[in-house]
């Protein structure tokens, strides 16, 4: 399953948000890449954008931060057949999950920046 956002259009940006927050509903997980690309100074991470937060926080579920720590030393970030991606280990960290505070009044914003800062902490 893949839900595209087409961040060009905030209306549909928006409706997927919804639609992943139905698809969560229905039980399943879902894995969002928040920076939305492979950043191009890597090994360093690119700001979050906000929509696994508002998924989060409106149906009020922990954020489970994942470091992929050498997937930008096997993927390349093109959907041309010429990509350059390659078969290799990767290390994987997985963190304490992020719970969304209520009570919170910036609580997206907690949310967005504790899940990156978790993940930062395993990249050189």
């Amino acid at each position: 399953m893949n839900l595209l956002v087409d961040r060009t259009n905030p209306k549909a940006a928006h409706q997927s948000i919804l639609n992943a927050c139905k698809i969560m509903e229905k039980g399943s997980n879902l894995v969002i890449f928040p920076e939305g690309t492979i950043p191009r100074n890597v090994p360093h991470l690119k700001g979050f954008k906000n929509g696994a937060f508002r998924i989060a926080q409106q149906l009020n579920i922990p954020i489970l931060p994942v470091t992929f720590k050498d997937n930008y030393k096997l993927l390349e970030d093109s959907w041309s057949l010429g990509a350059r991606n390659r078969p290799g280990l990767s290390r994987i960290y997985i963190h304490e999950p992020v719970f969304p505070q209520k009570e919170k009044q910036n609580d997206l914003i907690h949310l967005r920046e504790e899940t990156r800062k978790r993940i930062a902490s395993k990249i050189d």
